[in-house]
């Protein structure tokens, strides 16, 4: 009742506010104006009755619509003031709008609430007194919305089915007209026309061509604010009546026709059929001449499309085409041609397609042409040339012609202008109407047929002949005559061929000349019977070359099937050429040779042959014949049993009584005869044998001791030896490298003994064999060779070796010799050698020889090989430790063994794959190359173990071991794979040399380097505890045997020696059985164990923050889990190598505890609520009061409520709740003395009566004080809480709680809400409960502002003080 009474004081005080009308779907501007000398402004609201709509502060640079102004409305600044934009206006946007302003700095004089009555309308408005009156009524009963009587139509929207066709709205109001279609007969249409948000309803009409119709169907539907929208239907089924007719649909608004709407029907007409014809149907169409085609369609709607083909050929002349629209709306549709027809158009095909939407299918229609011409004809020469022809042969020509009409046709022929008779006997004439062809054969050529030829050809469109063609008739010559006289050499002659008679005349040329130098000269002239004669002369200078040689006179002639040819033969005269077949003849003496003498001659008959010996003519003799045969022009001197006087120069001469004299050259015959040779020996010692006298040579002894044998040249011819032969114990020496020269050195060889002779050769031949010589040569026995008895050799054995001669030596030996590593045994001169307790010294290389006078022969070396048995030297130790990631660890295993052994290693009796050679690799071996790593060295020296390999091995000369068993250092360097990451082995192995002073023979020494890596699980599996073992193997599958008593037994091939690997190692793994763990308070947990794997064994123990809660593996609550039980708790493992931490969190999660807490500023109660635990930490506050809910302001886990006017013995009514997701805490209630409640009392009773003076005061003022109509009322005293801008909130009504979150709740709820409801209402800065006076932080601003102000009047006095 209070509120109703200040509502109405306040409406009759500020009057009802600006009048503001605005146009539905328009925008409009409330203005808020304000002052400048007001001051700053912190923020305007407006409201709508009592609903807060827009929330603007240019002090904080926020703005924000609320409600039904959200996305449609914004704040435009202008100079002296602020204004609210409304976009789209709406029918329910109708009410009484008023704006509030508050200002820092606070003002009497400065109108802060200021008022608007907005109306929305359609078109159509009330007056100014009725929007008052219904106003003035809608105060007085408390209504939310005003009225509206009248709308103007939003829109009219005229659809066919769901296709819009037009639309009108309120701008854009009035008439529309268009088309649709096109549509079948038949077809049923559906029309709506919509009309929307209209007050009253308007009236909507339906016409076809101007006749008023029902509407099939009509519905309208309410809207707000007494709004309605009409939906009109209208179905029509189309006939051949409605074509071109419109259908029109109109809206009346308050009796005026305020929109018509009109379409025109498109419908679908089925055209007549089509028709091709010929613009002049009873005239020809003749080529050359104009002729035309009419395509037409009628009857169609909308108009057919016409199109034509095949006239892309056409010579056109125009193109036409006319569309006409007939009285039944139907179109009827003419295209024509006009064009000039050739004779190609002959049977083309004209044709016209129609195409219309109501056809199935396109229609056509062709046109043939019929074009009638004259004939066009083409002469054509039939035989291979085009214009010569051979006499005797036949000329046939071709005349094809094409016409229209082609029945009668008539072809005629012409020879030189003249025609030829059809009957003529010298040709045969033919016409082909089928071919359309005509041919013309002249049966026999002659010289009359030649000429020109051509055709024509008539029909009853016209005449048209042939271009002529040129015939010519050729023949060859009647007669070729050649003449060739005698010819002498040296002396010019001339050649003459004539040819008769030829058309054309023919060039003769000569064949047979073509080497030598000729001219000629060829002349044209005609004989009596007018025939042509051309004679060729052809000059030269003849050589006996040409004689008998035939030559041609050739002719061609294109008459001549083939060249015709003349032949003669030349005879030339020449003097006698004589020649000595033989050049610089040689003559072995006491053989038969004959010389000779060849000449030729022109004429041969009548020559004479004379014979030469150094420039005297040859008689002929006993030895001496002489014989001629004339017809091959040759004589021979035969030279009988020729002796040595008989060399010379001879030569032959002829004579030839016609022709002259002729000398051959001059040739050299030489008589020949084999050497004679006598052999002399020169030998420094000789010994005598059964009376003859021999050369002495020892053999391998040095070369001055060679005999030489030199075999003497006595007499020969020439003089000269061409080859030496030599001869032993009268064979060849055929493989002597100096047996070709003069003298023979021989050689200290036994194969050198023998009687020796020689030969000399020369151009005659071999002479004869010369006296001889003995040789004879002392030499050796063979090599010796040693050879052991056969049985096998070992360490600490016997042995003997043998001495075997193949041959005894020259003379025989009678003693040996023995040497060992190159040194004389003295004593031993016996064909055997016995060796006792072999040892490593026995070892060396032994040679033995046969003793005589030639000397020792020692032959090949014999190494005595001791074989030993497999021992070992060095072994690993038993154990062997691992305590560090990558520490290299080295076994080591030693052999001694001969043959050499190898040595394998295995992991658990499980040999590693060591990629295998045929030889260890000589290499240098790096001994920084595993400086960076601890090695601990695991081998133990076995007695009589041998080291480095210099000491004691100067004995054992190493360039005389077997080739097969080389001994050195040498060092393998293999990597093994292992199937473990980050694991390494090297094995490295090395050939030790022999030890003499130890009498320790080879020995093989091998090395395991292995590095495990960073030590894992997946290590410590494969090799914690494993056993690693070198296995001794034979090299080369050599098998070991030993002598036992007299047999020999195999020795057991597979030796090894193990160690056991042990890896100590910090822990490697800790686990625990649980991860991170969340509990509530009060509940229990089971053990918690922890393990860790290591060796020695680990230390396990529990710490909590630092401090040992358990030195076991267990960690056991005994009580329930508390809150102080919460933290980090770490499991530590550790042993001498290292530790290994693994922690989990105990999350405790329990409900909140606070405090509350109030400070007193100035009229105020400022309440604190703290939560001083919790865990989760998503807090939730809310304050209760006498059981009513109260949600404060919430900032960084903190909750704060501003009272005024409550006594502060009332403040312990207000009690906090803070809650977490496990629940609420318990109550929190303010802590005060009864003194402080007291002093509260008096002072908020003071304040009470103060604030009541000041509203009466300031309503009384302001109420005298208002300017006008513009001005608006001040808010409603709500509650007795005084707003500081001059004005109240109005106190919502009960509704407001009802959406609040705690509404209806009897106790605070135990978890927070998480799920809200959109629709739920918050408390804010307009609750009267919750907020003094003014928006948040407004009070702080102004005093903030207040300072400032003083301060800067301060800074003035001071700065005038100084002026």
């Amino acid at each position: 009742m209070q509120s109703f009474i200040l509502v109405f004081l306040l409406t009759i005080c500020l009057g009802n506010g600006e009048d503001l009308v605005g146009r539905v779907s328009k925008s409009i501007q409330l203005t808020c104006p304000h002052a400048s000398e007001c001051g700053e402004i912190h923020s305007i609201k407006w409201y709508r009755e009592s609903e807060r709509v827009y929330v603007y502060s240019p002090y904080s640079q926020f703005s924000n619509p609320e409600s039904f102004l959200v996305g449609r409305s914004s704040v435009i600044e202008e100079e002296g003031s602020s204004n609210l934009e409304i976009t789209d206006l709406q029918s329910t946007d109708d009410g009484k709008y008023r704006c509030e302003i508050t200002y820092l700095e606070i003002s009497e004089n400065c109108q802060a609430v200021f008022m608007h009555n907005l109306v929305t309308t359609g078109y159509i408005y009330r007056t100014l007194q009725q929007i008052y009156s219904d106003l003035y009524d809608q105060v007085i009963k408390e209504k939310n919305i005003g009225l509206l009587y009248k709308a103007f139509p939003r829109s009219v929207v005229l659809k066919l089915g769901e296709d819009v066709l037009s639309e009108v709205d309120r701008d854009t109001m009035g008439d529309t007209s268009t088309v649709a279609g096109p549509f079948e007969l038949e077809m049923e249409l559906s029309f709506t026309c919509e009309v929307s948000e209209v007050k009253p309803a308007a009236v909507v009409t339906w016409t076809v061509d101007g006749q008023t119709l029902d509407a099939t169907d009509s519905n309208e539907e309410e809207l707000e604010g007494g709004l309605v929208s009409l939906t009109s239907q209208f179905n029509i089924i189309l006939q051949r009546e409605h074509l071109g007719k419109q259908i029109a649909c109109s809206v009346e608004f308050e009796g005026e026709k305020i929109s018509t709407m009109s379409v025109e029907l498109d419908i679908l007409v089925t055209p007549l059929e089509l028709t091709l014809t010929l613009a002049s149907p009873d005239l020809p169409v003749v080529a050359g001449q104009e002729a035309g085609l009419v395509c037409r369609m009628d009857g169609g709607r909308p108009a057919p499309q016409l199109e034509w083909q095949g006239i892309e050929d056409l010579q056109l002349v125009s193109q036409d085409l006319q569309e006409t629209k007939e009285e039944d709306h139907t179109y009827s549709v003419v295209s024509s041609i006009t064009f000039i027809p050739q004779k190609q158009d002959n049977q083309a095909e004209i044709g016209c397609t129609a195409s219309h939407p109501g056809l199935p299918e396109d229609s056509n229609q062709v046109q043939k042409l019929e074009v009638l011409y004259a004939p066009a004809v083409e002469l054509l020469f039939v035989n291979e040339t085009s214009s010569v022809t051979s006499e005797g042969e036949q000329i046939k020509f071709i005349c094809s012609f094409e016409a229209n009409p082609l029945h009668d046709i008539l072809v005629n022929w012409y020879h030189d202008d003249n025609e030829i008779p059809v009957d003529s006997e010298d040709h045969a004439i033919s016409l082909d109407l089928v071919t359309r062809e005509a041919s013309l054969t002249v049966l026999t050529a002659s010289r009359t047929s030649a000429g020109a030829y051509k055709c024509s050809a008539v029909n009853e469109i016209g005449t048209t002949e042939t271009e002529t063609h040129q015939v010519d008739v050729i023949f060859g010559p009647s007669s070729v005559d050649i003449t060739v006289p005698e010819l002498t050499e040296g002396v010019e002659g001339t050649l003459e061929c004539k040819v008769v008679g030829a058309l054309p005349p023919v060039h003769p040329t000569w064949i047979g000349l073509e080497e030598l130098e000729t001219s000629e000269s060829v002349s044209e002239d005609t004989d009596e019977n007018g025939d042509s004669v051309v004679t060729s002369l052809l000059t030269f200078v003849p050589t006996k070359d040409l004689q008998e040689v035939e030559i041609r006179c050739r002719v061609e002639h294109p008459a001549l099937a083939e060249p015709m040819e003349y032949p003669a033969v030349l005879d030339v005269l020449f003097a006698p050429i004589v020649t000595i077949e033989q050049r610089n003849l040689t003559v072995i003496e006491g053989e038969d040779t004959e010389i000779v003498c060849s000449y030729e001659a022109n004429p041969l008959n009548g020559t004479t042959i004379t014979w030469y010996k150094d420039s005297e003519v040859l008689e002929e003799k006993e030895n001496l014949t002489m014989m001629i045969n004339a017809e091959e022009g040759s004589s021979i001197l035969l030279l009988l049993t020729p002796a040595r006087v008989m060399s010379g120069e001879y030569y032959c001469e002829a004579d030839n009584a016609r022709t002259g004299h002729g000398q051959s050259q001059v040739i050299q015959v030489q008589v020949i005869f084999p050497p004679e040779v006598e052999l002399e020996m020169k030998a420094d010692d000789t010994v005598t044998l059964d009376d003859e006298e021999y050369g002495l040579l020892i053999e391998n002894t040095d070369s001055d001791h060679n005999i030489e044998l030199e075999c003497v040249l006595k007499d020969g011819n020439p003089l000269e030896v061409d080859e030496y032969a030599w001869f032993k114990d009268g064979e060849l020496l055929e493989d002597c490298s100096e047996c070709a020269n003069g003298t023979l050195v021989i050689p200290a060889g036994r194969e050198s003994s023998g009687n020796y002779t020689c030969q000399a050769t020369n151009l005659a031949g071999n002479g004869d064999v010369s006296n001889y010589a003995l040789v004879i040569v002392y030499y050796t026995a063979s090599a010796g060779q040693v050879m052991s008895n056969g049985e096998e050799i070992f360490k600490g054995g016997n042995a003997t070796l043998l001495c075997e001669l193949e041959d005894m030596g020259l003379p025989e030996v009678t003693k040996y010799a023995w040497k060992k590593n190159d040194e004389i045994i003295e004593g031993e001169e016996d064909s055997f050698l016995n060796l006792y307790d072999l040892g490593l010294e026995s070892e060396g290389n032994f040679t033995c020889t046969g003793v005589n006078e030639a000397g020792e022969n020692h032959g090949d070396i014999y190494y005595l090989d001791i074989q030993v048995l497999p021992e070992f030297i060095v072994i690993p130790e038993e154990t062997v430790k691992i305590t560090e990631d990558y520490q290299w660890v080295n076994l080591t295993c030693q052999v001694e063994c001969y043959p050499l052994c190898s040595i394998e290693w295995a992991v658990n009796m499980l040999q590693l794959a060591v990629e295998k050679k045929d030889k260890p690799s000589a290499v240098e071996v790096d001994a920084n190359e595993f400086s960076d790593y601890e090695v601990m060295e695991t081998a133990k020296e076995e007695e009589g173990s041998g080291g480095n390999p210099e000491e004691g091995s100067g004995d054992i000369p190493m360039e005389n071991k077997d080739e097969n068993q080389e001994l050195g250092l040498f060092v393998g360097l293999d990597s093994i794979e292992d199937f473990v990451d980050g694991v390494i082995f090297v094995v490295e192995t090395e050939d030790v040399y022999p030890l003499l002073d130890k009498n320790q023979f080879e020995s093989v020494k091998s090395t395991l380097s292995l590095n495990l890596g960073n030590i894992t699980r997946a290590v410590l599996d494969r090799y914690q505890s494993a056993n690693f073992s070198c296995i001794v193997q034979p090299r080369a599958d050599t098998m070991f045997q030993e002598k036992q008593e007299s047999n020999i037994v195999e020795v057991e091939s597979n030796m090894f020696a193990s160690t056991m690997l042990i890896i100590e190692h910090a822990p490697l793994e800790i686990e625990l059985n649980i991860e991170d763990l969340t509990v509530e308070e009060n509940e229990t947990i089971d053990v918690i164990e922890c393990s860790a794997d290591s060796l020695p064994p680990p230390q396990i123990i529990w710490r909590k923050d630092g401090e040992i809660v358990s030195e076991t593996n267990i960690l056991e609550f005994s009580e329930p889990i508390s809150r102080e039980d919460k933290g980090e708790y770490t499991c530590t493992a550790s042993n001498e190598y290292g530790e290994l931490l693994m922690s989990f969190n105990l999350e405790v999660l329990h409900v909140p505890t606070c405090s509350v807490s109030f400070v007193k500023e100035d009229d105020y109660h400022i309440l604190t609520c703290v939560p001083t635990d919790g865990n989760p930490q998503d807090f939730g506050f809310w304050w209760e009061y006498n059981e009513h809910t109260i949600e404060g302001d919430t900032q960084d886990d903190v909750s704060v409520i501003k009272l005024e006017n409550v006594a502060p013995e009332n403040l312990k009514d207000y009690v906090c709740y803070v809650n977490n997701t496990l629940g609420a805490s318990e109550p929190c209630f303010v802590t005060s003395t009864g003194e402080d409640m007291i002093i509260y009392i008096i002072i908020a009773i003071v304040a009470a009566l103060l604030i009541l003076v000041l509203v009466l005061a300031i309503l009384y003022k302001y109420c005298r004080n208002k300017p006008g109509p513009n001005e608006e009322k001040s808010p409603e005293k709500t509650n007795g809480v005084s707003n500081g801008g001059g004005g109240d909130h109005p106190k919502p009504d009960s509704s407001f709680y009802d959406k609040l979150p705690f509404h209806g709740l009897k106790t605070p709820p135990k978890k927070v809400l998480n799920t809200m409801d959109e629709g739920l209402i918050y408390a804010d800065v307009d609750a009267a409960e919750t907020y003094s006076y003014g928006p948040v932080s407004y009070k702080n601003a102004s005093m903030q502002r207040a300072k400032k102000k003083k301060e800067d009047l301060a800074q003035a006095k001071i700065a005038d003080s100084k002026v």
